[in-house]
């Protein structure tokens, strides 16, 4: 299998995101109102110490300190719903991801519904494997060597779309994904940096399950329609440059 080395437009894929979020919310629509519901019943059952209003924006310093999602994720008194939320969410985004590939390569305007949402067409143990082997790798390179983790994070960044989108085992999704980001290394870390803002807009000042609710439905979708039109744009064929993967 050939892959090719290509540039893309930043602009496009974020316009792309929130284009084809909006163009597809009908199909989305009764997915996400799902996984919300799933979500905010555990989250209440888990952590029952979280009753006041959902939708009262936080406003002094203290609250909004007290608010940040890593200070509120990893305190010292980690409960259950922390570990079913962790691995929930990275289900949740292995589906969509298959779901919203189906839904941009959708040319034949074919309606799409929740069965379609839990189709497993791909390998899940794989995805995981490969979701845990980047945070690894990531975290390693950032942390003991710095200037490898700053070339690792943007090199394997698509490593778990060609599971998805080609079926593609562990190691050949990682040397695929290294080869069409050698030359965009900077701008994904641009998309990265534009995501970690509006994450930090979504959890600043709002109570966890306001938080929960914007990103399931807003900022997860948005963002994987972004990272797929980022994607199929790396691997258009027409490029000078083609690496076989064998």
């Amino acid at each position: 299998m050939n892959f090719t080395i290509n540039y893309f437009s930043l602009i496009k894929a974020l316009r792309d995101g929130i284009n084809l979020y909006f163009k597809n919310l009908r199909s989305l629509l009764p997915i996400m109102g799902t996984i919300v519901l799933i979500s905010v019943i555990i989250l209440l059952i888990t952590m029952p110490e979280f009753k006041s209003p959902p939708f009262i924006i936080e406003t002094t310093a203290k609250d909004i300190k007290d608010s940040m999602s890593y200070s509120y994720s990893w305190n010292s008194n980690l409960k259950t719903g922390h570990f079913i939320g962790l691995l929930l969410l990275a289900l949740y985004k292995s589906f969509m991801t298959n779901f919203c590939l189906a839904l941009y390569n959708n040319t034949d305007k074919k309606t799409f519904k929740f069965n379609n949402f839990l189709s497993l067409d791909f390998d899940i143990i794989s995805y995981l494997i490969a979701r845990i082997r980047y945070t690894i790798t990531s975290i390693i390179g950032l942390l003991l060597f710095l200037i490898p983790g700053l070339i690792w994070i943007p090199r394997y960044y698509f490593a778990n779309y060609f599971i998805i989108d080609r079926q593609l085992h562990v190691g050949e999704s990682f040397i695929a994904s290294s080869i069409v980001t050698a030359h965009v290394k900077r701008k994904i870390w641009l998309f990265l940096g534009i995501k970690a803002f509006i994450f930090n807009v979504f959890v600043i000042g709002f109570q966890p399950i306001t938080t929960l609710i914007i990103y399931l439905m807003l900022y997860v979708p948005i963002f994987t329609f972004a990272k797929i039109s980022a994607y199929n744009q790396l691997l258009k064929t027409e490029t000078k440059t083609e690496h076989p993967i064998h």
